[in-house]
């Protein structure tokens, strides 16, 4: 139903669930204005805060997480952008730790490793430590932090508000995207029963 026809299967690449998330104001302007010669920003529309990485996996087995998190879906919250920081094993993407976010920690600790589970995906090795990633640097090497710290300072504090879970995969080569969004659920508020009455919704 998502991927593209592989050998008999639909192999999707680079598969994760996030918290989209809403560019607005100037970090929307930002991240469509010039591009800064040592860094590649994100497209607005790819926002997103990773929940779940389930990497390169069939049609049946997204599918299988996508079930899970419809089941169990974090709660809407609010959180803010805290200071600059630098992600990745070689410390070459950039973006901001979250802060405030005592309710999406919890949720992380308690669903993440079902959701990989449902996938058959390897088990996350890291911290868990919910963040925002805005850019990279260019060749993939670290850029010294002057650079990126001073790209990004102005948005410290920005507050970010999560209203729906999305399901993505890399997209197809040439355009201005990375990713393609799969399908979508709205999240309700934690004290709202009927959580997800909509039911998941194609993107």
């Amino acid at each position: 139903m998502f991927g593209r026809h592989v050998g008999g299967l639909n192999t999707l690449k680079r598969v994760f669930v996030a918290l989209p998330v809403v560019a607005r104001g100037h970090l929307h302007s930002f991240l469509l204005g010039q591009q800064p010669a040592e860094l590649l920003l994100q497209h607005p529309q790819d926002l997103h805060v990773t929940i779940a990485y389930l990497g390169d996996c069939d049609e049946t087995q997204a599918e299988a997480a996508w079930k899970v998190l419809g089941e169990s879906a974090p709660p809407a919250c609010t959180v803010r952008l805290g200071k600059p920081a630098a992600f990745g094993r070689r410390g070459s993407a950039y973006g901001f730790r979250l802060m405030d976010a005592d309710a999406l920690e919890a949720w992380l600790k308690g669903h993440q490793a079902d959701l990989l589970n449902a996938a058959i995906a390897l088990p996350d090795p890291r911290p868990i430590m919910p963040h925002l990633t805005v850019a990279w640097s260019r060749g993939r090497r670290s850029q010294d932090p002057a650079v990126w710290r001073f790209a990004l300072e102005p948005f410290v504090d920005q507050i970010i508000r999560f209203r729906t879970a999305a399901l993505y995969c890399r997209a197809a080569p040439g355009g201005s995207r990375r990713y393609r969004r799969l399908a979508s659920i709205r999240l309700l508020n934690a004290n709202t029963e009927g959580q997800h009455k909509d039911g998941p919704r194609q993107a």
